[in-house]
Formats: structure tokens, sequence, C-alpha cells
């Protein structure tokens, strides 16, 4: 990992962030398809904004040094993660948008010991609200 942070559950959360947002909306959050890893870590700024401050002393590519931008207090992601949400999950209400992007949130937290933990992803309001509010609109949940 590019900032000295090994695998762990934390990580596996953040993934799973990754692959709820594709399941809901048929699109990546984040493309994979960069061999250039300064293009995938720009990508994740210009969705989430910028970098803990205390990480660029650890960035660990020995091939280049972090880009300064990563870690700009006042840098504005051009893609936010709240109008991705809105713009690809429009099947969805409004307040069930509001759900899904507060338990994205949570388990997008960059600081891995902050992110929403599998028990604390399984309680949210996302998994227990969601499957009500389909049955109350007249559609079937298929077992």
């Amino acid at each position: 990992m590019c900032f000295g942070l090994r695998p762990s559950k934390s990580s596996d959360m953040w993934a799973l962030a990754c692959l709820i947002f594709e399941i809901q909306s048929s699109a990546r959050l984040f493309p994979i398809v960069f061999d250039n890893v300064y293009i995938m870590i720009g990508t994740i700024v210009d969705v989430l904004g910028p970098f803990p401050v205390e990480w660029k002393q650890s960035f660990t590519w020995t091939e280049w040094d972090p880009i300064v931008w990563w870690y700009d207090k006042t840098f504005q992601p051009n893609r936010p993660l709240a109008s991705l949400v809105k713009g690809t999950c429009a099947q969805l209400l409004p307040s069930q948008q509001d759900t899904f992007l507060n338990l994205l949130q949570g388990m997008l937290i960059y600081e891995p010991t902050q992110r929403l933990s599998a028990k604390d992803i399984t309680r949210h309001p996302w998994f227990s609200e969601y499957p009500t509010e389909v049955r109350r609109n007249g559609l079937e949940l298929q077992e």
C-alpha cells in the first residue's frame, strides 16, 4: 500500500464500500484501469477530498514523491461522493440517497481506525430501513 498501511479488516471495509457503490449504481467509484498510481490516487482525492497531512511523510511509492495537492485542505473535489451518489443512484428516493451516502462516507474514511466496522455496517440504517421502504413502495424483495 502506498502509505505504509497494511491490509486489514478496515481495508476490506473500503473495498466493500466500492463494491456496494458499484452494485447500487452500476458504475465504478474509483476506476481501476490505471497503471499509474498517481492517477489512481488523484481519482480518490478528487472524490473524497485531500488526504490527512500526516500521511505525506508516509508515502512509500519509491519511484516518485507525493503530489502536493493530495494534502491541500483547500482543495475541493471535482467529483464529490455526494454528487456521484445523486447522479448515479437516481432510482433511489432522496432519503435513501442520503442514507446510502452516509453509509459510504463511514466506510471510506481515510484513517482505517475510524472507518465503520463490519458490525457497524450491518447495523447501519441502509440495511435496516431500505428493505422496509422497498416493501412499502409495493416492490417485493427476492430471496
